[in-house]
């Protein structure tokens, strides 16, 4: 189950974002356009070898520096035999590649300064 997060920065920029994984999150298919071109190639020869051993995909938080936007990334890891693979897709609006951000406190896009984050709701 996915979390849903507002962020809101004092400068007036604003942003919620469904974070994590729902029940699809064990298919690759519902976001496999989100990646683009060739991205899952990789992904895809594993699969058709059979040497895939387990994957998921789930939205993280990413900052877009071409943009400017916060946004929900789909990430997808996968093991390949026994080595672990991540692929994250590009930025849906300029196809640019977009920073995951790890650190639980979010810097704002626009101006810098830290944004609050309240968790809103849930989502699957």
């Amino acid at each position: 189950m996915g979390q849903t997060i507002r962020y809101a920065c004092e400068c007036g920029y604003k942003k919620e974002l469904h974070l994590g994984g729902g029940f699809l999150s064990n298919q690759v298919e519902p976001v496999r356009e989100k990646f683009g071109g060739s991205a899952l190639a990789a992904y895809d020869r594993a699969n058709k070898k059979g040497a895939l051993t387990r994957f998921f995909w789930e939205y993280k938080r990413a900052v877009c520096p071409a943009c400017e936007e916060l946004l929900a990334l789909p990430v997808l890891r996968y093991w390949e035999r026994d080595r672990e693979r991540i692929r994250q897709a590009p930025c849906p609006t300029c196809g640019g590649g977009a920073k995951l951000n790890p650190d639980k406190e979010q810097v704002c896009p626009k101006c810098g300064a830290r944004m609050a984050a309240e968790r809103t709701g849930l989502w699957d």
